[in-house]
């Protein structure tokens, strides 16, 4: 059964949308900028607010990655093995992920993930469904074979340290993860650009958005048709045709992800998606250095 959709809950990236209508003279700097804007948009506003509105400032244009369900299921089935040397493409910039659907989180009951890069840190924000919103600071060690290390936040702000501290590492892992999966030479991923004013208005009103949003739909590319061969009437390998009756059915992907040098000297380094077909097959992308 379905679960009604709470009429009160605001994506991210609407209030992002809300919050660049409000004319907030800049002066160059980010802090007191956020803090102005987050005042005049809500007066007393939670100290979450001011980072959304840093979130927004920082966004030269509005854009938003929306993922479906088959590539949140790829992205949260990935086993992380090391942490690459640079941050990928997607988090050089801030970046609002959020899911297709809410009755499918991107993890856990996140369903909007937004974030900024901050001197060699990130500040990620969630907004979790129906209800809750979740803001917490990252410093990633870049080129290690360690696990994402989050040190626990004793903040006074912080009501549960562990279930902070959790959530942080869910997030950050679930960013880096997408970044590397799009970044990837044969990724099993697709990104289609929404780029039909009339498509993403309509999708925009069914969001809550209230203007034009640069929209990038991320879904799993559709496993390729399996080739059916038959022996010939003798029997023989010879001479094989393939038959035309063919069911459809879900294919699941197995393989991994990994880095790959390539290039004159093997000086380039690459993410490489390598992918097989097993029945039954695992479901599950692993993510590490070449060996």
């Amino acid at each position: 059964m379905t679960k009604p959709t709470n009429p009160c809950f605001c994506r991210l990236s609407a209030f992002a949308d809300h919050m660049r209508e409000i004319p907030v003279p800049r002066t160059g700097d980010l802090r007191l900028d956020a803090a102005r804007l987050a005042e005049t948009f809500w007066p007393g506003a939670p100290m979450i607010m001011v980072n959304i509105a840093a979130l927004t400032i920082q966004m030269e244009s509005l854009a938003v990655h929306e993922l479906t369900a088959g590539a949140i299921r790829l992205v949260c089935d990935a086993e992380l093995r090391s942490i690459p040397a640079e941050p990928p493409r997607l988090m050089r910039h801030p970046w609002i992920i959020e899911t297709a659907s809410l009755d499918t989180p991107l993890f856990g009951d996140t369903v909007c993930l937004g974030g900024y890069p901050v001197d060699d840190s990130f500040y990620m924000i969630g907004f979790r469904y129906p209800d809750g919103v979740m803001g917490a600071m990252w410093t990633p060690k870049w080129n290690t074979d360690d696990d994402i290390d989050v040190p626990l936040d004793d903040s006074p702000w912080i009501e549960d340290i562990a279930e902070h501290q959790e959530w942080t590492k869910e997030a950050a892992r679930f960013v880096l993860v997408l970044g590397l999966l799009l970044e990837a030479w044969r990724t099993p991923l697709k990104v289609e650009e929404v780029t039909s004013r009339d498509k993403r208005r309509k999708h925009n009103v069914r969001a809550g958005r209230k203007r034009d949003w640069s929209l990038q739909r991320i879904a799993l590319l559709q496993p390729r048709r399996r080739r059916v061969y038959e022996p010939d009437a003798a029997g023989g390998p010879g001479s094989r045709r393939i038959s035309e009756d063919r069911v459809p059915q879900q294919t699941v992907v197995d393989g991994h992800l990994k880095r790959v040098r390539y290039g004159p000297g093997r000086e380039q380094i690459r993410w490489q998606s390598l992918t097989k077909h097993l029945d039954p097959p695992p479901l599950y992308m692993t993510i590490g250095r070449a060996s």
